[in-house]
C-alpha cells in the first residue's frame, strides 16, 4: 500500500488591475445600472466592491459577486460617480470609475448622453489650459 501526499499551495493576491469595460445601462431619472468585466489578470476568486457618490458624498458602499449592479431611488438631474474594484481575500485592487448623469424626469437618455459629453469636454479643456 502506497500513500502519496500531494502538497501544493495557492497564492491569492490583491487584484493587480481594475475591472475592465465598465458601462452604464437603463439610465432613468431615478435609477441606472452598470456592468463590467473582470480585471485582465486573475489573482484569485473575485468579488467586487461598488461605491456610489453623489453631490453630498458617499451614498453606497456594497459588495457583489456579480458583474453588474443596479442603483435605485436616485435623484433626477444629478451627477453620480461610481467606483468598482475587484476584491480577493488578500485585499482590494485598483478602482475603475464612471460618471453618470440622471436626466430630468420625462426626458430620454439622449439628453443624458449629451450632457455627459459636454461635461467631460469642458473638464478636459480646463486641464489643458
Amino acid at each position: 500500500v502506497y500513500i502519496i501526499y500531494s502538497c501544493f499551495s495557492i497564492t491569492i493576491l490583491v487584484p493587480e488591475g481594475p475591472p475592465q469595460n465598465c458601462v452604464t445601462g437603463n439610465i432613468t431619472g431615478k435609477s441606472f445600472s452598470i456592468s463590467w468585466d473582470p480585471p485582465s489578470v486573475v489573482t484569485g476568486k473575485f468579488s467586487y466592491r461598488v461605491e456610489l457618490y453623489g453631490p453630498s458624498g458617499r451614498i453606497l458602499d456594497n459588495s457583489t459577486k456579480d458583474l453588474k449592479f443596479a442603483f435605485t431611488n436616485l435623484t433626477p438631474f444629478t451627477v453620480y460617480d461610481v467606483y468598482v474594484a475587484a476584491e480577493t481575500s488578500a485585499g482590494i485592487g485598483p478602482k475603475t470609475n464612471i460618471s453618470v448623469f440622471t436626466p430630468p424626469e420625462g426626458k430620454n437618455i439622449f439628453f443624458s448622453v449629451l450632457i455627459r459629453y459636454f461635461t467631460l469636454f469642458v473638464d478636459f479643456t480646463a486641464l489643458v489650459k
